[in-house]
């Protein structure tokens, strides 16, 4: 890819921009791609990026060889486990911070994110700052590490259809219109679940 500062900012900014929509559609296989191995991200996120399985190199570093990939089904499982804690999801980023030296970059991301959690189910909306570390690995801008602070959180009214207040609003079908949300559901036999959610839209 192009290495010039604008075209590294704008990639950084795609890379954030790109994790939030697959944590809304439950894009594992795209989540997992994000983050370089091992990846390391705060005990308070709310998703867990892959970590290296026992007896793998642990000590595996950002500028390895970008072929000696570390196997990632126990990274798989962590993020369906964590992704399945919560229903359909809305993250919504406001400013970046991005400051860039050489291959590796710092970034501060805002978002406001609201899930659906039990019991209820209820909406939650949370103001989190992502505090990010970035390296460019494999010509492309990857994640090395995330740490996610909670500012605070409040619970939102019931939702109703936009269709129902507005005559042209638009139709009421996200996360379903996606078909990564479908398949997390009915591929981990979560079914139960994804109904339960579904009588909140």
């Amino acid at each position: 890819m192009d290495r010039s500062p604008s075209a590294d900012i704008e990639a950084i900014r795609q890379l954030v921009a790109r994790y939030a929509f697959a944590i809304d559609s439950r894009d594992i296989v795209s989540l997992e791609k994000m983050f370089i191995p091992p990846a390391d991200v705060s005990e308070n996120a709310f998703v867990t990026p892959w970590v290296p399985s026992e007896g793998q190199a642990a000590t595996a570093r950002a500028d390895s060889d970008p072929h000696q990939v570390a196997e990632r089904s126990t990274a798989s499982e962590q993020w369906r486990t964590a992704l399945a804690s919560f229903g359909p999801s809305f993250h919504f980023l406001g400013q970046h911070i991005i400051d860039i030296k050489g291959d590796e970059a710092t970034g501060i991301a805002y978002a406001v994110c609201t899930h659906a959690v039990e019991p209820g189910p209820r909406w939650i909306t949370v103001q989190l700052v992502y505090e990010d570390v970035y390296a460019f690995w494999d010509n492309k801008w990857l994640f090395k590490k995330r740490d996610m602070h909670g500012l605070r959180a409040y619970e939102s009214p019931p939702s109703i259809e936009s269709s129902a207040v507005l005559p042209f609003g638009p139709a009421h079908d996200a996360p379903d219109c996606w078909a990564t949300w479908r398949d997390f559901w009915t591929k981990e036999k979560r079914d139960d679940t994804h109904e339960k959610y579904s009588q909140i839209y």
